[in-house]
């Protein structure tokens, strides 16, 4: 599965989970790394934030994100990430920002 794959994939899922039709953005965080991944996301309609039912997501999702993880992550370790946004708009542009967060002891 390639990269574009993944986030069609991703950008699908999120789309469909969408329970109205008149949403202004859409935001998925992703955490994680190659073993495990926990989402979480949410929506915002008429200038609200609500909940985003992520299971309703495709189990295949989290096995694709371990792979994108494994796939940017080079032995070298040049390239680390624990945490992924995915910002989806109703046009169908889409963001994906990855970064490192420091784990706080019992998160």
């Amino acid at each position: 599965m390639t990269v574009d794959e993944i986030y069609e994939m991703i950008g699908q899922n999120v789309y469909n989970a969408i329970p109205v039709d008149e949403w202004e953005k859409a935001e998925v965080l992703f955490r994680g790394d190659n073993h495990a991944i926990h989402t979480e996301g949410v929506y915002y309609s008429k200038g609200e934030k609500r909940a985003l039912d992520v299971h309703e997501f495709d189990v295949a999702i989290e096995f694709a994100l371990m792979r994108l993880h494994k796939k940017m992550m080079p032995a070298d370790k040049s390239n680390p990430w624990n945490r992924a946004v995915f910002t989806l708009l109703p046009s169908g542009e889409f963001n994906m920002e990855f970064s490192l967060v420091e784990e706080e002891e019992g998160e």
